[in-house]
């Protein structure tokens, strides 16, 4: 423990420390006397494993185990060598404590959640229809295959603070969807980078993967699997899925029996049972009846009262308002208005009401 405590205070200090653990804890296991008996080493070899604590426990035991005398100085030794370790990491430890709490702070707490740094998608449509090989070939052949470019995002750069809560805004084809697949790891960016920093749970097709010949009970197995939860897991929260999703003894009839609300409400259940570092949500909560909103919207706040980091694509500028801190506006694929989440709204209202005057 208290060689422990001196190696993590010198990690703080020296960052490469950590490419060193692997040599040092292969250096402790082989000076610490398991495959071979002390004997078998000279005087010096002998007085380099007696620095490793572990040596003194493991010989006396073996020795002990062989029927052999006790060893009762090589314990003594190994018992003050301990305290000595203890009283010298914890001291050093105790020392430098705020060196930690700034190390912490600047590792873990002040990175942001999310970096997307100048992140572009290109598509490239096809101007014709080619839906067979042979004429793929033939016009590949030809040069004859025509594609044009269309770019649905373009550098884009923000960044999101963990606990932060963005509201996503923009006209039809903007862009957000696009952006919360590159986000969540669906799709790969033409240009730019994107870093993660947490666990993420994207909610952008809810109940995008039911089969449709299942129950509504064998899909919330199906549909968590797939949301990477396990069986334990599921079975632990399985009355807890159903009761939240109102859906009583529907649960056991066939989706393809569900009407898209049903499915939705089903989907949004299963998948806010877990609490994730980070949370994408696609349009979510415009679907079911406004009582099964108010419970979504209900959930969602008591995730963001612990710290969950949220990114909130809606076309209502009621529930943005209401549930984001932090705002960003997109037009055409480009990043046009960031900042706080009155101000961006404010900016967006203003385009719209220059796009009705038009």
């Amino acid at each position: 423990v208290g060689f422990g405590m001196l190696l993590s205070t010198m990690d703080v200090f020296f960052r490469d420390m950590e490419y060193l653990w692997s040599v040092l804890l292969m250096l402790i296991m082989y000076c610490s006397a398991i495959f071979y008996f002390p004997s078998r080493l000279s005087g010096d070899a002998l007085v380099l494993l007696k620095i490793n604590p572990l040596f003194g426990v493991i010989h006396n035991f073996r020795v002990s185990f062989f029927g052999h005398p006790f060893d009762g100085t090589l314990l003594i030794y190994t018992w003050g060598f301990t305290i000595l370790m203890l009283f010298i990491g914890f001291y050093s430890f105790y020392k430098k404590q705020n060196k930690f709490i700034l190390y912490i702070y600047e590792v873990i707490m002040a990175k942001p959640a999310l970096e997307i740094d100048h992140v572009s998608m290109r598509f490239n449509l096809s101007t014709e229809k080619v839906d067979n090989i042979k004429e793929y070939i033939i016009k590949l052949v030809k040069n004859q295959l025509m594609f044009q470019e269309f770019w649905a995002l373009r550098d884009i750069s923000f960044k999101v603070e963990k606990g932060d809560r963005v509201g996503i805004m923009g006209m039809n084809g903007a862009g957000k969807s696009t952006l919360l697949k590159i986000i969540s790891g669906v799709m790969k960016p033409s240009e730019g980078s994107v870093t993660v920093r947490g666990k993420i749970a994207p909610l952008l097709e809810l109940g995008a993967g039911f089969d449709q010949q299942y129950t509504g009970a064998e899909n919330i197995y199906l549909y968590g699997a797939m949301l990477g939860y396990s069986k334990e897991l599921i079975d632990e929260k399985y009355k807890e899925i159903v009761k939240f999703s109102g859906l009583g003894d529907f649960i056991h009839v066939p989706i393809k029996n569900y009407s898209s609300g049903m499915r939705a409400r089903l989907g949004f259940s299963v998948a806010t049972v877990v609490e994730p570092e980070i949370l994408i949500l696609d349009e979510v909560l415009s679907v079911g009846d406004a009582r099964f909103r108010r419970k979504c919207e209900r959930r969602l706040t008591s995730m963001f009262d612990k710290g969950v980091t949220v990114l909130f694509v809606s076309h209502s500028v009621q529930q943005i308002l209401r549930m984001c801190n932090k705002a960003i506006l997109l037009e055409d694929g480009q990043l046009i208005a960031e900042g706080d989440t009155r101000d961006v709204v404010s900016f967006y209202e203003a385009k719209l009401t220059e796009g009705d005057e038009e």
